[in-house]
């Protein structure tokens, strides 16, 4: 449910690049949206087979859980259930990005979806090493492997353009 949530906002934000970004960010924003499109529809599938609400009544609650007994750490932000999920952008940060344009958006884009993918990559995490079912955490490790090559591929781009991640 929460994955599936988080997902939603990096579908939003890869198709304001549709009409927004330079080449190599359409196409990067392009993958993204195919890909963390498909996967929401695989999760929602989950979702109704198990008949498990396609929206969480406790956002993150899980997680927060997980990482106590995981990492003997709790993340400051995943203290409670209903706390933000990580990485995720604020509506005024999605604002901004809405308004860009061209080169201005590209490097907005980058610098937001990375902080966002280092949240997925987080959230999966926390399901490999907690998730019931192997298909569930098969679907957790791909998604760690395919986000880090993309926070690779935009600091990569992030740098050609003298630009930085945002801090996580």
């Amino acid at each position: 449910q929460d994955m599936v949530a988080h997902h939603e906002q990096a579908v939003l934000m890869a198709t304001l690049a549709m009409d927004r970004a330079t080449p190599a960010v359409h196409a990067l924003a392009q993958s993204i949206l195919v890909s963390q499109s498909s996967e929401i529809g695989v999760m929602r599938g989950w979702l109704q087979l198990w008949g498990a609400p396609l929206v969480s009544p406790k956002p993150m609650a899980w997680m927060a859980d997980s990482t106590d007994q995981l990492h003997g750490v709790t993340h400051p932000d995943m203290s409670q259930a209903g706390a933000p999920m990580p990485g995720m952008a604020s509506p005024a940060e999605l604002q901004k990005l809405w308004q860009a344009r061209g080169k201005p958006f590209d490097i907005l884009f980058m610098q937001l979806m990375t902080r966002h993918h280092e949240g997925g990559v987080m959230m999966a995490s926390d399901v490999q090493n907690s998730a019931q079912l192997q298909a569930v955490r098969d679907t957790g490790r791909g998604m760690m492997f395919e986000q880090a090559q993309e926070i690779g591929l935009m600091a990569q781009l992030l740098r050609a353009d003298s630009a930085a991640p945002l801090p996580s």
